[in-house]
């Protein structure tokens, strides 16, 4: 668990490159892992060959959009415990798909039950890259499927 010093999840995810041998790979990740791998491109743009986001949360810098449902249902379920949460999550539009499959949905239901919520009862210290440090021999092309 994180501790109050801040950190960086890409400079975690530079230590995994590095314990494994990965020179140079194609980042990727959904939601907040699609973030990550962009703050990891962001970072550590020699190591990047591509990026696969679908979707990723907001680039450093943008506001969460508050009105969404998601943001909602958990903002409600936040006040009444990680239970809560828990239980709005598996419902989500977001775990539609995957709720429908059974050996997936009873993954799901495990990895959710597993969670211990420290990220919903304490305020994570993780920062991410500025999107600044891209130099001009690197080029970010975003296509939309």
């Amino acid at each position: 668990m994180p501790t109050e010093d801040p950190y960086r999840h890409c400079d975690d995810l530079r230590h995994v490159f590095e314990e494994l041998g990965i020179d140079r790979a194609v980042a990727g990740g959904q939601s907040l892992g699609g973030t990550v791998a962009l703050d990891f491109a962001f970072a550590y743009a020699e190591r990047v060959r591509g990026l696969v986001l679908a979707p990723a949360l907001p680039v450093n810098g943008w506001k969460w959009v508050e009105g969404s449902p998601v943001a909602q249902d958990l903002r409600l379920a936040r006040g009444n415990g990680v239970k809560a949460v828990k239980a709005v999550f598996l419902d989500l539009p977001l775990c539609a798909s995957a709720m429908e499959l059974p050996e997936v949905a009873t993954l799901l239901r495990q990895m959710v039950d597993d969670y211990l919520g420290w990220h919903l009862r304490h305020r994570d210290p993780g920062v991410f890259e500025a999107p600044t440090r891209l130099n001009g021999s690197t080029r970010l092309m975003l296509r939309h499927w």
